[in-house]
């Protein structure tokens, strides 16, 4: 049995910025060699929640979007093209089968076996709240959450690892992070999670600030990830 996509209930009503989403890495995070996946982390999650949401509650906490590991490289077209997003709710869990070929979901189904990804061994850091400089006041007047410490350039990875594992965990928890654009110039990222809900990532350079929401996109490594903010979230500060 299948769902036609064109036929499912839009997103209205059901808001992803609710929600703590996480998705396993492409396999061309791993390797070129293994080839381009065809459905996409955010883009996966909200056709995923749009057929979980015909089981009749709308009332998800989780989502994830498992891809199927590739028994070789370059991986075949049907590990690139299909992917299952599982959800929880107070009903327990549920699972929906996605492939990019089709003109169709599967119908979701009650699943008790996938789990929600595992937590590393990254301690719970103090609270702290460091001064930004140039932050406008949502940034400067925030609650101090437990503080993972700033990294740059992806330096030192136990800081992205311990926030990466704070919001696996359902933790509170904030990272500062300095990257650098491809024309010069730097960005200040700040990342928060409040314990459940969607990542928030203030993003500053040149006085100029941007709040997103977002989702995880987790790495080949355990403590590697990166983030997927979700669609029409962006409000300049």
């Amino acid at each position: 049995m299948s769902l036609a996509i064109d036929d499912l209930p839009p997103l209205a009503g059901l808001d992803p910025a609710s929600l703590t989403a996480a998705c396993d890495p492409e396999p061309a995070q791993a390797t070129p060699l293994a080839g381009e996946a065809t459905i996409f982390c955010g883009d996966g999650l909200l056709l995923g929640l749009r057929a979980l949401s015909t089981v009749g509650t709308t009332s998800f906490g989780h989502l994830y979007l498992q891809r199927p590991v590739c028994a070789a490289t370059p991986c075949t077209t049907d590990e690139l093209s299909v992917a299952t997003v599982t959800g929880w709710s107070s009903d327990g869990g549920f699972s929906v089968r996605l492939d990019s070929r089709l003109s169709s979901t599967g119908v979701p189904v009650p699943d008790a076996s996938t789990v929600w990804p595992a937590v590393g061994a990254s301690a719970v850091p103090a609270p702290a709240r460091p001064e930004i400089p140039g932050a406008p006041s949502e940034i400067a007047g925030r609650v101090a959450y437990p503080y993972c410490g700033e990294a740059e350039l992806g330096d030192p990875t136990t800081t992205l690892g311990c926030f990466r594992d704070s919001v696996l965990g359902g933790w509170k928890a904030e990272l500062v992070q300095k990257v650098f654009g491809t024309e010069g110039g730097e960005l200040t990222w700040v990342y928060r999670f409040d314990g459940q809900g969607a990542i928030t990532r203030y993003a500053g350079s040149g006085g100029t600030w941007q709040r997103q929401s977002g989702t995880l996109i987790l790495g080949t490594t355990p403590l590697a990830w990166d983030f997927d903010p979700w669609p029409d979230t962006d409000v300049t500060l």
